[in-house]
């Protein structure tokens, strides 16, 4: 009994803590944040900053500095499409690598897709791909009603609750899909398809990542954490004072 109190502090102080990471993002003052964001890019020119947000064009890549967007994990903005060529990829789940073949696009995890990039018969393009598997009909839709144009600004959202990942647009659900694929807690953001001279690619208004990860001792505990915390170190220092007065 008498280690019983020093056992219960102990395991509040190893428990799994609850630790948020966010990212915010609007570009404010035409700038890039550099604390959470790389850029890169497939050839020169291929991105540039406006006043009203971030362009990517040439194919450019906006990835998150840090490896710790794991799932739960939201990830929400607006998007407008400058070209009606192209589409907007978004990579979770992955190491922050990138291939050349046969396009300059996430090299592992999973790709969310949406944009005006008309296929045969004009569909749009809607897409959630596992990297790691052959692209199959049940992760594409094509949808026959709803249309993606150019030039109008878009909110999505794309939820990921470990298993399941779906993507909302307009607050409209596209698709869900089953995915195992998991290399990474990386995002990324990038410009698929381009057409034009210069390569208008798409304008990213706002940038709102968030997820929610435990790790044993090394985060930082909530507030009810803390509560539950310091009501045992003093539970567990009156048990002890109040044994060592008895001994007295």
């Amino acid at each position: 009994m008498r280690k019983l109190p020093l056992l219960a502090l102990l395991g509040v102080c190893l428990m799994p803590w609850s630790q948020a990471q966010t990212i915010v993002d609007t570009f404010p003052g035409n700038t890039l944040t550099e604390s959470h964001w790389t850029i890169s890019t497939e050839g020169s020119n291929g991105w540039f900053e406006v006043n009203d947000g971030l362009t990517l064009t040439n194919r450019a890549h906006l990835t998150t500095k840090d490896d710790v967007f794991g799932p739960p994990l939201t990830i929400s903005g607006t998007v407008t499409f400058n070209s009606i060529e192209d589409y907007l990829t978004i990579a979770l789940r992955f190491d922050g690598t990138y291939q050349n073949i046969p396009y300059y696009e996430s090299g592992n995890g999973v790709r969310v897709i949406f944009g005006p990039a008309l296929l045969s018969g004009g569909q749009n393009y809607v897409n959630i791909y596992d990297v790691a598997v052959d692209d199959q009909a049940e992760d594409r839709a094509l949808l026959d009603t709803l249309r993606f144009d150019h030039g109008i600004s878009y909110d999505f959202l794309v939820i990921d609750d470990g298993s399941l990942i779906s993507l909302y647009v307009d607050d409209a659900l596209l698709i869900s899909h089953e995915i195992a694929a998991n290399n990474g807690g990386f995002v990324g953001l990038y410009s698929r398809e381009h057409s034009g001279s210069p390569f208008p690619g798409l304008l990213l208004s706002s940038i709102n990542i968030s997820s929610e990860s435990t790790s044993p001792g090394s985060a930082i505990p909530e507030p009810s954490t803390w509560a539950i915390l310091v009501g045992s170190v003093a539970l567990g220092t009156a048990i002890i004072r109040r044994r060592f007065h008895r001994r007295a």
